[in-house]
């Protein structure tokens, strides 16, 4: 079955990414491996494939939405300790928020493990039709994580596709929503900064250095 896997993505992968079909079974196939073959790396690529099936997540049996409750539950209760909320490049979260960057590398490092051609990765217009494909999929489809049991600080998370934000070449953003309990909801949007390189260093790469600005919603 592995072998088999590899050898549907290794086809699928010699044309664009560039219908909603064909990106939903390329993340399809992906979740199928890293589920079968155990693997626990890749929040991103699994968290893609899941919005492309579900609009409403539990973390009752779903260790990828469980990691993110616990991580923004974690943040939460850390910030309004330190009275300040800080999501620098170091800190777990962030990688999961910064959504298309964290999506390119957990693809290009896939596709590498795997020994599978990452042009879609290294070449930006390639990666700008997967993206765009992607971004239809989910279109007007708010993704909703809760947890099966009561947090400390989080009630649930929502995030959504925006439009392209000004500055950036990606086609599409995200935006993240924290519904604390008794607490204003924290909106967390994507800002663009310099040109980041990518996974091998081309100053030429689509995607940007990014930060993220956290703003809690007037009540």
């Amino acid at each position: 079955m592995r072998d088999e896997i590899i050898e549907k993505l290794r086809l699928h992968l010699q044309t664009d990414i560039n219908t909603e079909a064909s990106c939903v079974y390329l993340l399809a196939q992906i979740r199928k491996f890293l589920e079968q073959q155990q693997i626990q790396r890749f929040w991103n690529l699994r968290m893609c494939a899941n919005w492309t099936l579900h609009s409403t997540l539990d973390n009752g049996q779903n260790r990828t939405v469980r990691l993110l409750l616990e991580e923004a539950n974690e943040f939460l209760a850390a910030s309004e300790r330190d009275g300040a909320f800080v999501l620098d490049s170091q800190h777990p979260l962030s990688n999961k928020l910064l959504f298309a960057t964290s999506l390119h590398d957990e693809l290009f490092s896939f596709l590498s493990l795997i020994e599978l051609d990452t042009s879609i990765c290294e070449n930006p217009e390639r990666l700008n039709k997967l993206l765009t494909a992607f971004g239809g999929v989910i279109n007007d489809t708010p993704l909703i994580c809760k947890p099966e049991h009561p947090l400390s600080h989080l009630h649930k998370i929502t995030f959504t596709k925006t439009n392209r934000i000004e500055g950036s070449e990606l086609p599409f953003s995200i935006s993240w929503h924290f519904y604390r309990i008794d607490k204003p909801t924290l909106d967390i949007t994507i800002e663009p900064d310099t040109y980041l390189p990518d996974s091998k260093g081309n100053p030429n790469a689509l995607l940007k250095a990014q930060w993220l600005r956290c703003v809690e919603r007037p009540e």
